[in-house]
This record gives structure tokens, C-alpha cells and sequence, in this order.
């Protein structure tokens, strides 16, 4: 009982780590964009819903791996028994708390998907967005360099 309860401890610890690595991967600003506050403001909410799928996610697989664990090895347990010892043991919580904790845990999975994908679209469109709003006008230059080691077309961006 304790090793499934860590094995399942463990797995959702690493989906929270997965989470938290991939939700620092990019840079989040302090402040508002000056350029495009309101792309700021969508992204800011596009993360919310980024996170929380994340989280779900997380949550829901671990309570599902250890929720299914303990359904599936304390209905062995109740299988193996001789007929007559069943019915005593067929009103045992360890089987109903485990498939409990399965469909929870496959709920909160199932709820994450909405979250991630409505996240992504927003992030998207976010992008679509700022890249709308913004004045800043590409510059594009070329001149010729040289240098002691010879001649050269440079290009500045």
C-alpha cells in the first residue's frame, strides 16, 4: 500500500515539475508591454488557462495511476478468495476509494485538454495581435565591411 502510494506520489510530483519547467521556459514580463497592452493582457490570461490545464494535468494523472493501482490489486486480492470468505470482504473501501480516485483523476485529465488547447489558441492569437499593433518597423540593412581579414557585405537587422 505505502510503495503504491509513492510510486503515485512520485508521478504526480514529476508532472508538477514538467509543469513548472515548461511555465518558466519562456520570459514573463513584470509590467505591461508599452508597445501592445492589450496583447499583454490576453497573454496574461492565455497563461492563467495554460497553467491550470498544466495543473489538471498533473493532478489527474497521478490520482488516476494511484486510484487504478489500488482498484486493480485489491480486486486480485478479492478474486483469490475461496467463495465463502467473499462476501465478507466485498464491502472492503480499498476498491471503491481506488476506482474513486481513477475517475477523478481522469476527470481532472479530461478537463485539462479544454484548458491547453483553448490556452494555445489564445496564445496564438496573442501573437496574431501584437504583431498587428506594433509600429516598430523592420529595418533592413546591407553595407561593406572591411576588416584585416579581407572584404565583406554585413547586413544589420
Amino acid at each position: 500500500m505505502k510503495q503504491l502510494f509513492l510510486i503515485g506520489a512520485m508521478i504526480g510530483i514529476s508532472c508538477f515539475i514538467i509543469q513548472k519547467v515548461h511555465a518558466h521556459s519562456r520570459p514573463q514580463p513584470s509590467e505591461p508591454n508599452k508597445v501592445c497592452s492589450e496583447a499583454w493582457h490576453n497573454d496574461q490570461k492565455a497563461n492563467v488557462l495554460w497553467k491550470t490545464g498544466w495543473g489538471l494535468f498533473g493532478v489527474g494523472t497521478g490520482l488516476a495511476a494511484i486510484g487504478g493501482t489500488l482498484g486493480w490489486i485489491s480486486g486480485f486480492g478479492a478474486s483469490a478468495l475461496p467463495p465463502e470468505e467473499k462476501s465478507s470482504k466485498e464491502t472492503d473501501a480499498v476498491p471503491i476509494i481506488g476506482w474513486t480516485l481513477c475517475g477523478v483523476g481522469s476527470g481532472a485529465v479530461v478537463a485539462s485538454i479544454p484548458c491547453l488547447a483553448i490556452g494555445q489558441v489564445r496564445r496564438k492569437a496573442t501573437l496574431k495581435t501584437y504583431n498587428k499593433n506594433s509600429v516598430i518597423e523592420p529595418s533592413l540593412t546591407f553595407y561593406v565591411k572591411t576588416s584585416s581579414d579581407g572584404l565583406g557585405i554585413a547586413m544589420q537587422f
